[in-house]
């Protein structure tokens, strides 16, 4: 913890000493890792491997290095349909067989709950894959607030992400047989769970600004 705080506090210092005053400056923790084999994405879970299931964030961890580098750091959620991450994961890569990677990503999704929950004055968005960006998203990445800024960040936004077509029934039936739907409703719950606890915290938080 200590090496990760030393690191952050280093990057700190770079950037204090780029300018005079200090830009503002968001420095995303997963996106030095994507080429890598330090960091990857910060995925739940994330590598691969035979202990798959137990390699996701410690965001326990992560916050005690923030806190000792005396550094703010918060952390946004994203989910997806659930359906989608299994069309993506057991059909067009293979990475495990569909009722496993059920019943894993429905234990991430449970750790990201109760992650969540912990540390929820810390959540900064909550975003939903393929969908357009949540307001304020831009200016949390680094874009400026003015018109120019926010039209910059939507054509870079648009250049990333193509969104998703709605998966139909049909298809649905496709990605998880008959056999797994019950577990595939865990699947389901457990998503939902997160998308609407997220917004509750979110909204928690604009409410106690707003009642200070």
């Amino acid at each position: 913890v200590e090496a990760l705080a030393q690191k952050m506090r280093a990057v700190d210092g770079a950037i204090e000493a780029a300018s005079f005053p200090p830009p503002a400056t968001l420095v995303p923790l997963n996106a030095g890792g994507v080429a890598t084999v330090t960091t990857g994405m910060m995925s739940y879970p994330n590598f691969m491997g035979k202990h798959r299931a137990l390699q996701y964030p410690d965001l326990d961890a992560l916050y005690y290095a923030c806190d000792l580098a005396g550094v703010q750091c918060r952390h946004v959620v994203l989910t997806r349909d659930p359906y989608a991450v299994l069309r993506s994961t057991t059909m067009h890569r293979e990475f495990s067989s569909r009722h496993v990677a059920i019943q894993m990503y429905t234990t991430m999704l449970d750790v990201i709950l109760v992650q969540m929950l912990t540390h929820r004055q810390r959540l900064a968005a909550c975003w939903e894959y393929g969908d357009e960006p949540e307001d304020g998203l831009g200016e949390l990445m680094g874009w400026k607030g003015d018109d120019a800024g926010l039209a910059s960040f939507h054509d870079a936004y648009a250049s990333l992400f193509n969104g998703e077509e709605e998966i139909d029934l049909e298809e649905r039936l496709t990605i998880v047989p008959k056999e797994l739907e019950v577990y595939m409703m865990s699947m389901d719950m457990a998503t939902e769970r997160v998308r609407t606890t997220c917004r509750e915290i979110l909204q928690a938080q604009k409410d106690a600004a707003l009642n200070a």
